[in-house]
């Protein structure tokens, strides 16, 4: 997913307009694999 593309669907979702669900699921993904690395710590 391309950098552009996500910030554009990002703005547009802060003026109101619906996320795209490809944009919200690779989100989603993405927070879900952040938070369990973070749970971790820096050891792993």
């Amino acid at each position: 997913m391309k950098l552009r593309t996500v910030a554009e669907a990002v703005t547009a979702t802060a003026s109101g307009q619906p996320m795209p669900a490809e944009l919200q699921e690779h989100l989603a993904a993405a927070v879900q694999a952040w938070q369990t690395g973070h749970r971790r710590g820096p050891a792993g």
